[in-house]
């Protein structure tokens, strides 16, 4: 029985429910998961501590002393420093780590917890003397030991921190979706009725989502969609990352087009639409959920003319994922050309086989792109009345009950905690 200082310590405007301490705190009874949350600071015990991930996202002095004086009740506690609803850390991370190690706490009792797959990708990461340099906010002290050919102190003490990864967004999002309460009831899963060929609504600009963004447009899909686009605002920053990507996969670029904004749910209004929901008419009347998952190394524009192989095990599944499983519905990943290996390992059913669209050997990344936009246009060819009949088929049905079953069996906690408790 894995035994956890009962006390939610965060950065602020941390949402307690999407973090791995919110997680085990709402789902303990309901799923028991036999954890015992404690108040003495005095026997070993497991402090969650979600120290954050922007670059603007700081520790205070109070806070980092109120998680010191739990750990330091007892020296066999251990601290969790949660990062899940990123995959990334920046400065003041390290600086938390730093403070940590300053205050004689044992690298060997400091676990790091992100949603970057593999852990050990986060570990060359981030944990390395690169990042250190260019990205630590005291950058010079760490440039100046890179000038003496010396290792930054810190590094070697980041090599003795245990890394471990936890697709934490899956526990989000039934928390989220009231999850934790016995009694909620979920829609029923079973045939619908189209009106349009995709859905593909996107906050947040990414370079991956641009690509696409400028295809459907280019296209036309986006008229063949329940469509949005950058929901927070104009994105300005349309240049020559993008204009490289767009001579490769020959798409005219369209700059004051492509940087519009398209609205179709203002999920930025008060008391406007949930994001993490999916809107009625999408959930009825579109036949194919579009999703666009990126990462934190897919993020950067020169991986895309990369071999595919030195990313295949590197993935981030968000609320953009799991939405489809808890409302039964089919989709389709573009962008990362292994996701869906990734997703059948997990136990999920996916969707992409149903078209017999041309493939090409994926050798570069740019070779996954152009096998989705080939999918695409097989797509957007098809009549809604193929896809019914292909969507709409008892076995589709089943396999959409089937991950939503399986999204409700909260493997990826039980299987963190399985792991933190041995």
């Amino acid at each position: 029985m894995l035994p956890i200082f009962d006390q939610f310590f965060a950065t602020p405007q941390t949402i307690q429910h999407k973090t791995t301490f919110g997680h085990i705190k709402a789902c303990n009874d309901r799923y028991e998961l036999n954890c015992d949350f404690t108040d003495n600071r005095y026997k070993p015990c497991s402090v969650f501590f979600y120290a954050g991930n922007r670059i603007d996202e700081h520790v205070s002095d109070e806070l980092f002393d109120s998680v010191l004086e739990v750990l330091q009740g007892n020296s066999d506690s251990k601290i969790y420093l949660d990062t899940i609803i990123e995959d990334f850390i920046h400065a003041p991370f390290l600086k938390v780590l730093d403070k940590l190690f300053n205050a004689g706490i044992q690298p060997e009792n400091i676990t790091v917890i992100t949603s970057y797959n593999p852990a050990s990708a986060f570990r060359t990461r981030f944990f390395n003397e690169r990042f250190l340099v260019d990205c630590d906010s005291k950058s010079q002290d760490n440039a100046r030991y890179k000038k003496l050919g010396q290792t930054p102190p810190i590094l070697n003490k980041l090599k003795n921190i245990e890394v471990t990864s936890y697709n934490g967004f899956s526990s989000s999002y039934l928390i989220h979706k009231g999850g934790n309460i016995a009694n909620h009831q979920e829609t029923l899963i079973g045939g619908r009725q189209f009106e349009k060929h995709f859905s593909l609504l996107q906050k947040n600009s990414r370079y991956l989502r641009k690509i696409f963004h400028a295809y459907f447009l280019t296209k036309g899909y986006d008229k063949l969609s329940h469509y949005s686009w950058h929901n927070v605002g104009e994105d300005k920053e349309w240049g020559d990352k993008e204009e490289r990507a767009f001579k490769e996969f020959d798409i005219p670029f369209n700059k004051e087009r492509f940087k519009t904004p398209i609205v179709f749910d203002d999920v930025d209004v008060p008391g406007g639409p949930d994001e993490w929901s999916v809107p009625g008419i999408v959930e009825q009347k579109t036949a194919i959920p579009i999703v666009i998952e990126t990462c934190n190394t897919r993020d950067e524009a020169d991986s895309l003319f990369t071999d595919s192989f030195h990313h295949k095990e590197h993935y981030f599944l968000s609320e953009k994922t799991f939405k489809n499983f808890y409302y039964g519905l089919p989709y389709i990943h573009l962008g990362m050309p292994y996701m869906d290996m990734h997703l059948k390992n997990m136990g999920y059913f996916t969707f992409r086989h149903l078209f017999d669209s041309p493939r090409l050997r994926v050798v570069k990344n740019t070779d996954c792109i152009y096998n989705d936009f080939a999918l695409l246009d097989l797509i957007a060819s098809m009549s809604l009345d193929e896809l019914s009949n292909i969507l709409n088929a008892p076995q589709r049905i089943a396999e959409y009950k089937h991950n939503r079953k399986m999204l409700r069996r909260l493997l990826p906690l039980k299987n963190l905690l399985t792991e933190l408790d041995k």
